[in-house]
C-alpha cells in the first residue's frame, strides 16, 4: 500500500504495525538513512527501522548502545512507565521511507512531559539534570497537529496502555510509576513541590519559564500574570504550526517590503530636496513625514535582514527569554543586546510619534489655508513652533516610555518596541496615541476638504481655478486615504491583539508546563491558542504600508520635470567646470608652469 501524504497518528502505536499510518512527503535529512536496527535497550518498542544519524547526531550503533546503557540506573527506579519509549525515540527515532516519502518522528512534547512528570525528581536526586537535547521544548506538540511520535493521543492513555518493557541485563523495578502517582526517591533532600497546591504568591509556577537571577533584569520579567516568568525565545512555544517553516520567509518578505519602501522614500525626500519651491507651507510637513517614514523603514529593513539570517534581535544574550520591561535599573545593568534593543525601540517609537505630530501639523496648516484663508507667509511665520512640537513632543513620549520600562522584544521579527509583551504598554503607549493623533488629523482634514469643496462651488467648476481646486481635493483625498485606511486597520488589529493576547500567553504558559504543573494551573482549563504568525505578519506590513502616502503626493508630472531640470543643472555645471579648467590651463604663463 502506497504511503500517503499526511501522517496523523490517532492512537498509541505500540505494535509493529505502527508504520501503516500515513506519511507526509518530506525530503530526507542530509545524509540520513532509514535502516533496521538491533538493540538490547530498545528491543520491544514496536518499530524496527530507525534514522541514522539519530536525533542526537550519533550514527554508530555501538556508541548508541553504550550511551543507552547509562540509563540502566534510571530504568531500575521505575520512575516512568513511558521512559523507554521516550529515550528510544531519541536514540532510534522511528522512520519510514517508500519512494519519495521519507519521515523521521521525534518524540511528542506531551510524551516528554509525561516522562518528566515523574522522572524529573528522580534525575535530580542523582545530582544530575536532563541533557539539553532532552528538554521538552525541543520536540513538536501533537496538539498543534505536528508530526511526532506517538501522535495525537489522550494523555490518560499513557497511563493505561504503556507497559515498561523488560530489558535483558537490566533489573526490572518492583514498582513502575505513572504521572499522577506519588513518587518517592532515595534522597534526603526536601520532597518535590510537584503535586502540591500553588502558593498564594504569584511566583512563576512553570520551571521552564522561570528566569534565573543570573539574567540581567530578571526581576522585571513578568509573563501571563506571574512574576519571574519570561516569554521564551522558542517559537514552537509561542506561534502556531506554521511558525517553523515561515520564520525565515516572514522576515525575508518584511525585508523586501522595507527595502522597497526605503527606495521609494529616498526618492521622495530627494525630490523635496532638489525642488524646495514645491513644498512651501502648508505642504512643507510632507518632507518631514517622509524623513520619519524613511528612518523607520530603514531600521525595519536592517532588523528584518538580521533576523532572517539567524539573529534573535528581540531576545536576551543567552537566547532563552525575550527582552521584557527595558531598560533595567542601574543596579541590575543592561548588557549589549539590551542596549541595542532599547536603541531600536527609541528610534522606531520616536519617529513614529514625530510622524503623527507632523501629520497633525500638516492637516492644521491645511485648515489654516482652506478654512481661515491664511496666506503662505502667515502660516510659515510659526515654523519654529511647528518644529518645536514635531521634534519635542516625541521626546516626552520617549522619556515616559523609558521611565516606565515599557520596551519589550519581539521574537519573530526581532523588533523592540512598546507592548510586544505588556498589554498595558500596548494600549497606553501605542494604541491610544495612534488613535488620538489620527482622529485629530482627520478632524482638520475633514474641515479642509469641506472648505475646499465649498470654495470650488463658489468659483465654479468650468473656471480654471475651480479645476485646480478639484485636482487638489483629489490629491489630498488620495494621500489621506493611503494614510488613514492602513492605520484604521492597524488599530483594529491592535484591539484584536489586546483581546486575544491573554489566550496566546496562556497557550505558551501551559505548553511550557509539565503535566504536574498544568494540573495546578487554573489557566490551563481556560481558552488558549497559539499566537498566529499570519496575524502578526499582516499587522507589521499594514503598519509599514502607510509610508506610501507621502509618495502619492509627488506622483505627478511636476516630479518628472523637477528631476529633468535637476539633471540639466548638474550637466551644465559639469560642463562649465570643465570649460573653466581648460580656460585656466590656457591662460597659465610659462613661468607659472615651470
Amino acid at each position: 500500500m502506497l504511503l500517503k501524504a499526511v501522517l496523523v497518528v490517532s492512537q498509541l502505536l505500540w505494535s509493529s504495525d505502527w508504520c501503516t499510518s500515513q506519511l507526509t512527503d518530506i525530503p530526507p535529512p542530509s545524509n540520513a538513512q532509514c535502516l533496521p536496527f538491533t538493540s538490547v535497550f530498545c528491543k520491544d518498542i514496536g518499530w524496527e527501522n530507525a534514522t541514522f544519524p539519530n536525533l542526537l547526531g550519533i550514527s554508530n550503533p555501538q556508541t548508541i548502545e553504550s550511551e543507552l546503557s547509562l540509563f540502566s540506573q534510571l530504568y531500575t527506579t521505575g520512575c516512568s512507565n513511558a521512559l523507554v519509549y521516550f529515550i528510544c525515540t531519541l536514540y532510534y527515532p522511528p522512520c519510514s521511507i517508500e519512494s519519495s516519502f521519507f519521515v523521521t518522528l521525534k518524540p511528542c512534547r506531551e510524551l516528554c512531559q509525561y516522562v518528566n512528570c515523574t522522572c524529573d525528581a528522580t534525575v535530580k536526586s542523582f545530582g544530575a539534570q536532563w541533557p539539553r537535547e532532552f528538554h521538552c521544548s525541543n520536540f513538536p506538540a501533537s496538539l498543534q497537529q505536528q508530526l511526532c511520535y506517538p501522535g495525537t493521543v489522550d494523555v490518560n492513555l499513557f497511563r493505561d496502555k504503556i507497559v515498561l518493557p523488560n530489558i535483558t541485563g537490566f533489573d526490572r523495578p518492583d514498582r513502575v510509576y505513572r504521572c499522577g502517582d506519588v513518587v518517592t526517591t532515595p534522597t534526603t533532600e526536601q520532597p518535590s513541590s510537584m503535586g502540591t497546591e500553588r502558593p498564594a504568591t504569584q511566583a512563576c509556577p512553570v520551571t521552564q519559564l522561570l528566569v534565573g537571577n543570573s539574567t540581567p533584569g530578571y526581576t522585571n520579567h513578568h509573563f501571563s500574570g506571574y512574576q519571574g516568568c519570561g516569554l521564551p525565545c522558542d517559537g514552537s512555544l509561542i506561534y502556531d504550526i506554521y511558525y517553523a517553516n515561515t520564520l525565515e520567509v516572514v522576515n525575508i518578505v518584511l525585508a523586501v517590503i522595507s527595502a522597497f519602501l526605503v527606495v521609494i522614500l529616498i526618492f521622495t525626500v530627494a525630490t523635496a530636496g532638489i525642488d524646495h519651491s514645491r513644498f512651501p507651507y502648508p505642504q512643507r510637513p510632507f518632507a518631514f513625514m517622509a524623513v520619519c517614514y524613511l528612518i523607520i523603514n530603514f531600521v525595519k529593513f536592517i532588523v528584518s535582514v538580521s533576523t532572517a539570517t539567524g539573529s534573535l534581535g528581540g531576545c536576551a544574550e543567552d537566547h532563552q527569554f525575550v527582552h521584557i520591561k527595558l531598560p533595567n535599573s542601574v543596579t541590575e545593568g543592561n548588557d549589549s543586546l539590551q542596549i541595542v534593543c532599547i536603541l531600536k525601540a527609541v528610534i522606531l517609537y520616536y519617529f513614529q510619534m514625530s510622524l503623527w505630530i507632523w501629520w497633525i501639523t500638516l492637516t492644521f496648516c491645511w485648515f489654516l489655508a482652506a478654512k481661515l484663508k491664511w496666506a503662505e507667509e502667515a502660516i510659515q511665520r510659526f515654523w519654529v513652533l511647528y518644529h518645536a512640537l514635531g521634534w519635542g513632543i516625541p521626546l516626552l513620549h520617549i522619556i515616559l516610555t523609558l521611565s516606565l520600562q515599557a520596551v519589550d522584544g519581539d521574537f519573530i521579527t526581532g523588533d523592540c518596541y512598546l507592548g510586544n509583551v505588556n498589554t498595558v504598554a500596548l494600549g497606553v503607549g501605542v494604541f491610544a496615541p495612534t488613535l488620538v493623533y489620527l482622529l485629530i488629523g482627520i478632524v482638520f482634514l475633514g474641515i479642509t476638504l469641506y472648505s475646499l469643496y465649498d470654495i470650488r462651488k463658489q468659483v465654479g467648476s468650468p473656471h480654471q481655478k475651480g479645476q485646480m481646486i478639484k485636482k487638489l481635493i483629489i490629491r489630498v483625498s488620495v494621500f489621506s486615504f493611503v494614510l488613514v485606511l492602513p492605520n484604521l486597520i492597524y488599530l483594529l488589529l491592535l484591539v484584536v491583539e489586546m483581546i486575544e493576547r491573554a489566550n496566546w500567553h496562556r497557550y505558551t504558559l501551559c505548553l511550557s508546563a509539565t503535566l504536574d504543573e498544568q494540573s495546578l494551573l487554573e489557566e490551563c482549563s481556560l481558552p488558549q491558542q497559539p499566537t498566529p504568525v499570519a496575524f502578526m505578519t499582516v499587522k507589521t506590513i499594514i503598519w509599514q504600508l502607510q509610508a506610501l502616502s507621502v509618495f502619492t503626493w509627488i506622483m505627478s508630472k511636476k516630479t518628472v520635470a523637477s528631476w529633468k531640470d535637476f539633471g540639466i543643472t548638474i550637466a551644465v555645471r559639469g560642463k562649465c567646470r570643465e570649460e573653466s579648467i581648460v580656460s585656466t590651463k590656457d591662460t597659465t604663463t610659462p613661468h607659472e608652469t615651470a
